[in-house]
């Protein structure tokens, strides 16, 4: 899998995660990527509440299309 904040060591993970400092994921749609953005945001006044993030996550999986296999 995929780690957003990929560092060599975990002092650097919690830094990265302490600025916000990730990589977007490219296989997601702009709206996903805008939920997480919102989410992770290091503003806690600026960041989603967990009703909020809750609203935003039936949202986006209520618009999901199902995979092809």
């Amino acid at each position: 899998p995929k780690r957003w904040f990929r560092s060599y060591t975990k002092s650097e993970v919690f830094n990265k995660i302490k600025n916000s400092l990730y990589e977007e994921p490219t296989h997601v749609s702009s709206e996903c990527r805008d939920l997480i953005k919102k989410m992770l945001m290091v503003d806690p006044k600026k960041r989603l509440s967990a009703q909020e993030a809750h609203g935003g996550c039936a949202r986006f999986f209520k618009n999901m299309k199902p995979r092809s296999t």
